[in-house]
């Protein structure tokens, strides 16, 4: 199984004007600066809770059908395609009425009455094209507040750190991030 990114965030988590209001800037010549904190906070915020909160695009790559498949990314919103390489080596596409999603737990469903089609023998036999992320009204304020709280302290601390000085992470993300955090099995 492998995932592939197809189509990035368009966004951050947090915008860049509203870092700056959140850390009091309104020098405009630290933006680049800002936008760049902007991103790592999301991937940190992201890769501490398993989710994405930004919407993208996947493509999981998988040598043959399951019954079920797991798509790893939550939340999930929905299947864009489901393709195969036949026995030929040509690529098909399963039609959507042959499966069914279900959004909580990320999974894929054929319908039990699905005859799976011989496949080629190849790593990606079986592409499924997915998109995950949040709306932006939805996303969890206290991923929000986690994010912000990150991009002030890579603001604050963005030199390295100076012997004899102890930097830790800011508990309160932690303890923001702890309540959205999706345990992978």
């Amino acid at each position: 199984m492998i995932r592939t990114l197809v189509t990035a965030p368009a966004s951050n988590l947090v915008a860049t004007n509203d870092a700056k209001d959140h850390l009091r800037v309104t020098d405009p010549s630290e933006d680049g600066l800002i936008d760049t904190l902007c991103a790592a906070a999301t991937e940190k915020v992201e890769h501490c809770t398993n989710r994405c909160f930004v919407t993208r695009t996947y493509r999981l790559d998988l040598d043959c059908f399951t019954r079920s498949i797991f798509l790893p990314s939550v939340p999930l919103n929905s299947v864009t395609s489901v393709e195969y390489y036949d026995a030929d080596n040509a690529q098909q596409t399963v039609d959507s009425g042959n499966y069914r999603l279900s959004l909580p737990d990320a999974m894929l469903h054929f319908d039990q009455d699905y005859s799976f089609p011989s496949i080629y023998d190849r790593h990606d036999a079986v592409q499924i094209t997915y998109v995950s992320g949040y709306d932006a009204e939805e996303i969890p304020a206290a991923a929000v507040a986690a994010c912000k709280l990150v991009i002030a302290d890579l603001f604050e601390n963005r030199e390295g750190q100076a012997v004899g000085v102890s930097i830790m992470d800011n508990p309160t993300v932690g303890r923001l991030l702890a309540t959205l955090k999706v345990h992978r099995v």
